[in-house]
């Protein structure tokens, strides 16, 4: 962001419940308070204020709206949640960008998440292959979980050359090699500064 900028934002809070910010624009601050957790959610937000207010509306009623919208189905749309307060997310999330935007997002509200993703098509299964094996491990907390579920088959000539349980495996030695990695380093940070290390009992899912 540049210094002579129009406007900007400041973050405050990405969740776990809602999406908070403070919009600078026109020599006043406005406070961005939507319903949705992540930062992608406040960022869309801040874009559809600036727009609303560069046609004309009321900056003010413009935040109000804001704070009350509803939301898009499948767009991280909460659709349960267990006695055992286990929150269970729905999330459209068809390419790299958008699945780091969906675990980032659940990582922030719960101490351990549990990703079921399932690739639509042989197609996005293929392009994502390379994305997938350097983007989840560095994502992934040790006390998370990403499984690759059965690849989804709409019809058609598409070849057929990748496999669940090929991306799985492939997927699984990169994701294990990281994680045994982070272990050693925390391990021993933990015996220099007299630390614990534990993991949270909370369960998501994105």
């Amino acid at each position: 962001m540049t210094q002579d900028a129009d406007a900007r934002l400041r973050v405050t809070s990405v969740g776990p419940r809602r999406a908070r910010g403070v919009l600078r624009h026109a020599g006043r601050d406005l406070t961005l308070d939507i319903p949705q957790p992540g930062l992608h959610n406040l960022e869309n937000a801040t874009a559809a204020a600036l727009v609303a207010i560069e046609i004309g509306l009321d900056a003010d009623a413009v935040v109000g709206l804001l704070s009350r919208f509803p939301g898009v189905a499948r767009r991280f749309e909460l659709v349960g949640t267990t006695a055992g307060d286990i929150h269970v997310v729905d999330d459209y999330a068809h390419n790299g960008e958008k699945i780091r935007a969906a675990i980032t997002t659940a990582q922030a509200g719960s101490a351990r998440v549990v990703a079921v993703f399932q690739p639509h098509g042989f197609g996005p299964a293929r392009f994502l292959r390379g994305e997938l094996r350097a983007m989840i491990p560095a994502l992934l907390r040790p006390q998370d979980r990403f499984c690759y579920a059965e690849i989804f088959y709409a019809g058609g000539t598409v070849a057929k050359d990748i496999s669940k349980p090929h991306a799985r495996r492939r997927l699984a030695r990169r994701t294990q090699l990281r994680l045994r990695a982070r272990s050693r380093s925390r391990a021993t940070v933990g015996r220099e500064r007299g630390s614990s290390w534990g993991h949270g009992a909370h369960h998501g899912r994105a």
